[in-house]
Protein backbone atom coordinates (compact mmCIF):
# COMPACT_ATOMS: atom_id res chain seq x y z
CA UNK A 1 0.00 0.00 0.00
CA UNK A 2 2.84 2.35 0.87
CA UNK A 3 4.32 1.80 -2.32
CA UNK A 4 1.09 2.25 -3.92
CA UNK A 5 0.76 5.90 -2.81
CA UNK A 6 4.57 6.63 -2.86
CA UNK A 7 3.91 6.09 -6.46
CA UNK A 8 0.97 8.77 -6.80
CA UNK A 9 -1.32 5.79 -7.00
CA UNK A 10 -5.14 6.22 -5.11
CA UNK A 11 -5.78 3.33 -3.39
CA UNK A 12 -9.49 1.84 -2.60
CA UNK A 13 -10.02 -0.14 0.56
CA UNK A 14 -12.70 -2.32 0.77
CA UNK A 15 -12.63 -3.45 4.81
CA UNK A 16 -15.29 -4.94 7.25
CA UNK A 17 -14.14 -3.18 10.15
CA UNK A 18 -12.02 0.02 8.94
CA UNK A 19 -11.26 1.23 12.61
CA UNK A 20 -8.75 -1.54 12.70
CA UNK A 21 -6.46 0.67 9.73
CA UNK A 22 -3.78 2.94 10.87
CA UNK A 23 -4.80 6.41 11.09
CA UNK A 24 -2.10 7.57 8.77
CA UNK A 25 -3.24 5.35 5.89
CA UNK A 26 -7.04 6.32 6.70
CA UNK A 27 -6.27 9.94 6.68
CA UNK A 28 -4.03 10.07 3.52
CA UNK A 29 -6.11 12.03 0.62
CA UNK A 30 -5.24 9.49 -1.82
CA UNK A 31 -6.81 6.97 -0.16
CA UNK A 32 -10.93 5.79 0.10
CA UNK A 33 -12.23 3.38 2.44
CA UNK A 34 -15.60 1.72 1.87
CA UNK A 35 -17.02 -0.52 4.69
CA UNK A 36 -18.49 -3.81 3.35
CA UNK A 37 -19.16 -7.38 4.26
CA UNK A 38 -17.95 -10.24 1.72
CA UNK A 39 -21.15 -10.99 0.63
CA UNK A 40 -22.39 -7.01 0.12
CA UNK A 41 -22.38 -7.42 -3.62
CA UNK A 42 -23.04 -3.50 -4.32
CA UNK A 43 -20.39 -2.16 -1.51
CA UNK A 44 -18.13 -4.37 -3.45
CA UNK A 45 -18.84 -3.55 -6.76
CA UNK A 46 -18.83 0.64 -5.65
CA UNK A 47 -15.27 -0.66 -4.44
CA UNK A 48 -14.28 -1.92 -7.60
CA UNK A 49 -15.69 1.16 -9.98
CA UNK A 50 -12.86 2.66 -11.31
CA UNK A 51 -10.21 0.49 -10.33
CA UNK A 52 -7.06 -0.71 -12.06
CA UNK A 53 -5.78 -3.53 -10.00
CA UNK A 54 -7.03 -5.74 -6.57
CA UNK A 55 -4.68 -6.68 -4.04
CA UNK A 56 -5.98 -9.03 -1.81
CA UNK A 57 -5.35 -10.23 1.45
CA UNK A 58 -8.61 -12.66 2.50
CA UNK A 59 -7.69 -15.77 4.40
CA UNK A 60 -9.10 -17.22 7.06
CA UNK A 61 -9.50 -16.19 10.82
CA UNK A 62 -6.51 -17.75 13.10
CA UNK A 63 -9.53 -19.97 14.68
CA UNK A 64 -11.26 -22.41 11.98
CA UNK A 65 -14.60 -21.05 10.07
CA UNK A 66 -17.00 -23.46 9.09
CA UNK A 67 -18.23 -23.34 5.66
CA UNK A 68 -16.42 -21.85 2.68
CA UNK A 69 -17.00 -17.87 2.83
CA UNK A 70 -13.62 -17.30 1.93
CA UNK A 71 -14.49 -18.86 -1.52
CA UNK A 72 -17.47 -17.74 -2.00
CA UNK A 73 -16.41 -13.81 -1.51
CA UNK A 74 -13.86 -15.37 -4.67
CA UNK A 75 -16.44 -16.14 -6.46
CA UNK A 76 -18.25 -13.33 -6.31
CA UNK A 77 -14.75 -10.88 -6.57
CA UNK A 78 -14.07 -12.39 -9.99
CA UNK A 79 -17.94 -12.00 -11.10
CA UNK A 80 -17.69 -8.37 -9.96
CA UNK A 81 -14.49 -8.25 -11.71
CA UNK A 82 -15.52 -9.02 -15.22
CA UNK A 83 -18.31 -6.74 -14.80
CA UNK A 84 -16.39 -3.66 -13.85
CA UNK A 85 -13.19 -4.80 -16.12
CA UNK A 86 -10.74 -5.12 -13.95
CA UNK A 87 -8.09 -7.20 -15.20
CA UNK A 88 -5.73 -7.82 -12.93
CA UNK A 89 -5.51 -9.37 -8.78
CA UNK A 90 -2.59 -10.24 -6.39
CA UNK A 91 -3.76 -12.87 -4.09
CA UNK A 92 -2.16 -12.92 -0.50
CA UNK A 93 -2.53 -15.48 2.28
CA UNK A 94 -3.22 -14.69 5.60
CA UNK A 95 0.86 -15.29 6.72
CA UNK A 96 1.85 -13.14 3.36
CA UNK A 97 -0.27 -10.61 4.58
CA UNK A 98 1.34 -10.63 8.05
CA UNK A 99 4.61 -10.32 6.38
CA UNK A 100 3.62 -7.37 4.72
CA UNK A 101 2.21 -5.85 7.45
CA UNK A 102 5.45 -6.34 8.96
CA UNK A 103 7.76 -5.00 5.92
CA UNK A 104 5.49 -2.12 5.79
CA UNK A 105 5.54 -0.94 9.63
CA UNK A 106 1.91 -1.93 9.62
CA UNK A 107 0.63 -2.98 13.08
CA UNK A 108 -0.83 -6.90 13.13
CA UNK A 109 -4.28 -7.62 14.67
CA UNK A 110 -4.83 -10.60 16.83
Amino acid sequence: MEYALRASHTVVIYARNPSKLPETIVSNPAVSVIKGELTDREALKSALTDVDAILSVLGPAVRHVSGTPITKAYILLLELMRETNVKRIILLGKRASKTLMIHSGWPIGH
